[in-house]
């Protein structure tokens, strides 16, 4: 069975692939990534802690509603 693939707008695996560059010092601590979706920042701080932001969209909501059942 071969791999789905999804129109992810995102591509968040691929950007994954930029923060190993970022801490080896390959590249900068602070990149813009143009995607599809829209430009993501990807900024690594002084403590090494990653910060991603970029544009979002809801793509799904659900809710349940659970019922209690005496067993």
């Amino acid at each position: 069975m071969g791999k789905r693939r999804r129109n992810n707008r995102a591509c968040g695996p691929r950007v994954r692939g930029c923060i190993p560059a970022m801490k080896l010092g390959l590249a900068s601590n602070n990149l813009n990534i143009s995607l599809p979706g829209g430009i993501l920042e990807i900024i690594i701080d002084p403590e090494g802690n990653i910060h991603k932001t970029g544009p979002v969209e809801l793509e799904y909501s659900s809710s349940m509603t659970m019922e209690e059942t005496d067993e």
